[in-house]
């Protein structure tokens, strides 16, 4: 092979390589989320609420949102963290905690993580 053809060959394979990594990442995301979905399911019906209860509690125009959320196609946005916890009567800190580590691991890994095995040091 000349030159050209090897280095083609070799952004050709670089490409693909990144390609299928992207396509994993996004199913283990994917996946994560749909954890997550379950979780909130679980903790909204822990707390006697039906998905057109919460959504009036969260003040939402659109109930189907939890839905989405619960089947790991949407997700809270972080501002709403403190109201989702109060709606679902859990202890604000933990639910963010739990939250990011569906929708944020790497983020749940070093602030979490790190702070619950007292790791972390004072700014």
């Amino acid at each position: 092979m000349d030159r050209v053809a090897v280095f083609l060959h070799y952004i050709v394979r670089r490409i693909v390589l990144m390609v299928v990594q992207t396509i994993l990442k996004d199913a283990h995301r994917q996946r994560l989320r749909e954890e997550g979905g379950s979780w909130l399911r679980k903790k909204r019906e822990d707390a006697g609420l039906t998905q057109k209860q919460l959504s009036e509690i969260l003040d939402l125009k659109i109930y189907t949102f939890i839905s989405q959320v619960e089947l790991g196609r949407g997700r809270i946005p972080f501002e709403r963290y403190a109201e989702w916890a109060r709606a679902l009567k859990i202890d604000e800190y933990e639910f963010a905690a739990k939250v990011l580590s569906f929708y944020e691991p790497a983020i749940f890994d070093i602030v979490i993580s790190g702070r619950d095995q007292g790791t972390t040091n004072a700014l």
